[in-house]
């Protein structure tokens, strides 16, 4: 059972958390089987609950339930047919009547676990949406921030080409250019008035 579950996780395969899952029942069902004729034999019972919460943290369901039904199947069908390798008594009524109380806790163990990797997988997608999310606006930032340090390059060019522009202008303006702007001016106001009169 352990090489089975190690040649599942190592190989990948689809249904390695199940093969796992159902290999660790299998283990505690050895165990429990060991303890044939022991004392302790009824408490192995428990490693069963034990291994089910650890099934759960390989957020699989179906993986649990696969667990589960294996644990119930293994109690059942040993009640039934080799009492010994699961209880400590021979009682057939005695055996079933454990094996509903054990299956009831699986089942009710196996719903609450179920319940809470549905609540923690909600919760995983939440957080890779608000990620996905928040790179999405750190690449907006990013873009913002490279228009604007390129808008500002391309508004520092044209300041400076105005400048020597309005360089070029001042080194080429006559001395006296306001008086000759002001004499254009009057030519032009009083040009059409003397062609009229003319």
């Amino acid at each position: 059972l352990a090489a089975l579950s190690a040649y599942a996780r190592l190989s990948g395969h689809l249904l390695r958390r199940h093969i796992i899952g159902v290999a660790l029942i299998g283990q505690v069902a050895l165990i429990t089987a060991a303890f044939a004729g022991h004392g302790w034999q009824i408490d192995t019972h428990m490693i069963f609950f034990a291994v089910l919460a650890v099934v759960s943290t390989m957020r699989s369901i179906s993986a649990l339930i696969a667990a589960a039904g294996v644990t119930a199947l293994h109690h059942l069908g040993l009640t039934v047919f080799m009492p010994a390798l699961v209880y400590p008594s021979l009682d057939l009524i005695e055996n079933i009547e454990r094996t509903v109380l054990h299956g009831s806790v699986v089942v009710f163990e196996s719903a609450i676990l179920a319940v809470f990797m549905l609540r923690a997988e909600r919760q995983r997608k939440d957080l890779h949406h608000h990620r996905q999310q928040a790179e999405a606006l750190v690449e907006e930032t990013d873009a913002a921030r490279a228009e604007a340090e390129r808008t500002g390059a391309e508004t520092a060019r044209v300041v400076a080409e105005l400048t020597a522009q309005l360089a070029r202008m001042e080194r080429w303006r006559p001395p006296n250019w306001e008086a000759h702007f002001e004499a254009v001016e009057r030519a032009l106001e009083t040009g059409p008035a003397q062609a009229a009169a003319g």
